[in-house]
């Protein structure tokens, strides 16, 4: 399976007494949102299904896909640090779709603790991994019919590089 893991764009910031969840993109993370959707039909990328965090922000970004993305849907397991259940839906999803193109949009640091738990089996590659708002990793995860989960990195687009191909 292609998996393609995403920081949400830049969203506003955190105003008093508001809910973390409910910011949203700013005009410039709505446009970051859209070089990613741009990047993706250059490189001729098609997702059978977006995952994205209930957040806002990480739903805005999401729905900017819209026309490189069949289907959308939340999973909220995004909006917290990487568990077994996570783990278990993505090995799942690999198993009965090989062959599919996914994306996951998600929030720092969870993200960078997902592309580290799937690349290496645990999260200390996490602080070391530059996931910028809008990022790209690329990730090539399977698993064979004993179970046994490989995932490789394929490429890594940082949002910088996605002005530049869109």
């Amino acid at each position: 399976m292609n998996l393609y893991l995403i920081r949400h764009a830049q969203a506003e910031l955190l105003e008093a007494g508001q809910l973390d969840a409910n910011r949203k993109l700013t005009p410039k993370g709505l446009e970051q949102a859209k070089t990613l959707r741009r990047t993706f039909e250059h490189l001729d990328v098609h997702l059978d299904v977006v995952y994205s965090s209930p957040w806002r922000r990480a739903r805005q970004t999401a729905a900017a896909l819209g026309s490189v993305a069949h289907h959308l849907e939340i999973m909220p397991e995004l909006a917290d640090a990487p568990d077994g259940a996570l783990m278990h839906k993505l090995l799942e999803l690999a198993m009965q779709r090989p062959e599919s193109a996914v994306a996951l949009v998600g929030h720092q640091p969870w993200i960078s603790e997902l592309t580290s738990l799937l690349l290496t089996g645990d999260t200390k590659l996490a602080a070391r991994l530059e996931y910028k708002k809008c990022a790209v990793y690329a990730l090539e995860l399977s698993v064979s019919q004993d179970g046994a989960a490989q995932c490789l990195l394929r490429f890594v687009l940082p949002s910088g590089v996605l002005r530049r191909l869109s």
